[in-house]
């Protein structure tokens, strides 16, 4: 009898086959790196509100943070000075993200991760140096998972490749201030760059 009950144990049928039906089903059934449309559209309307909410975050977190003079946060682009100053903090730029074509480019949605990877990552290395930084690494964090959603597919097969840490350069109040100024400009034209490419994918079919 404990023969026959391990035989019947045996046949029966493994969770992971209906769930790896289901997977083949969906991978035949919608392009590559991209859910069914209504989950689709839905993902690109939270993805942009929370770009919305960084986007509009960044000035309070500015004003609270950095004070001193020349640092100011307006769209005139980077001093000279700035930009020696980032190059020797060795602060990286996010990935460019070109308009999208009228097709679906696996490129632009692959650097829409990872420049999030990126922007997260430095964020959450300053927050430990400025608490208030803490509520932008986070929403930075809910909306990778957003768009990581988008890139499923896509980003896995390429990983970002890592980088050093952005504190070991910072050796005082005042350069640890001018990073957050470099931090909080560039987030800001990438989050741009990345709701107009949100917008455009959602405006094309699944």
């Amino acid at each position: 009898q404990e023969q026959q009950l391990g035989r019947n144990r045996l046949t029966l049928p493994s969770p992971a086959v209906p769930l790896l039906l289901l997977v083949v089903t969906l991978a035949h059934s919608a392009p590559l790196g991209t859910p069914q449309t209504s989950d689709w559209t839905q993902i690109l309307v939270r993805s942009q509100s929370l770009v919305q909410k960084i986007l509009q975050s960044l000035v309070q977190i500015h004003a609270q943070i950095v004070t001193s003079p020349g640092l100011t946060f307006d769209h005139s682009g980077h001093a000279p000075e700035l930009h020696l100053m980032m190059s020797q903090l060795q602060i990286p730029t996010p990935p460019l993200l070109k308009p999208l074509s009228p097709s679906f480019t696996q490129d632009c949605v692959r650097r829409m991760w990872e420049g999030l990877e990126q922007q997260q990552r430095i964020v959450g290395e300053l927050s430990s140096k400025q608490s208030t930084l803490s509520d932008l690494h986070a929403d930075l964090s809910d909306l990778k998972g957003q768009v990581a959603t988008v890139t499923m597919g896509v980003v896995n097969s390429s990983p970002v490749q890592s980088e050093s840490s952005i504190l070991i350069n910072l050796h005082g109040d005042y350069e640890t201030e001018v990073a957050v100024h470099l931090m909080l400009t560039t987030l800001r034209t990438f989050c741009q760059d990345l709701r107009r490419s949100l917008r455009t994918l959602e405006s094309q079919p699944v």
